[in-house]
């Protein structure tokens, strides 16, 4: 799937493009925030027992 920018149809991205973006992003946010780290370790934690129990996240 492709993306275009709407002020400038030459900018286009693809779904790896921003998969990519946002990997990178991910890892300079963990690197600079470690909390944010911890939170995100937390709450897949929480997915994954909520999974488990088959119970939904509100």
């Amino acid at each position: 799937m492709e993306y275009t920018y709407k002020e400038d149809p030459n900018v286009m991205l693809c779904s790896k493009d921003i998969s990519f973006i946002a990997t990178g992003l991910k890892e300079v946010l963990s690197e600079n925030f470690p909390k944010l780290k911890l939170l995100i370790m937390y709450l897949k934690s929480v997915a994954n027992i909520c999974n488990k129990l088959k119970i939904t996240i509100p």
